[in-house]
């Protein structure tokens, strides 16, 4: 599967990468939540996102609405502001 086909478009999309528990960040409305790893569906088993976008277990990344990652982080913690400022 490929990582724009997965996310669509139009909408902001928090990337959880191999994600060691459940999200720390809620839904919100313009949000959607799409975990991916090597051990869930949708899976990575090529390591492809990885190794494409330098994501490492517990990553996550927001999708802004036109397809573009707006930033990387080890953690959901650091995305908090960011979340709350642009989406």
């Amino acid at each position: 599967m490929r990582l724009f086909a997965l996310l669509g478009g139009g909408a902001w999309t928090l990337l959880r990468y191999e994600p060691a528990g459940a999200t720390a960040i809620a839904a919100r409305a313009g949000l959607r939540i799409v975990t991916v790893g090597m051990n869930r569906a949708p899976r990575d088993d090529g390591g492809h996102l990885r190794a494409a976008y330098g994501f490492a277990p517990g990553d996550v990344a927001p999708i802004r609405p036109d397809g573009y990652i707006g930033a990387l982080a080890g953690g959901e913690a650091g995305l908090r502001e960011y979340l709350e400022r642009f989406v």
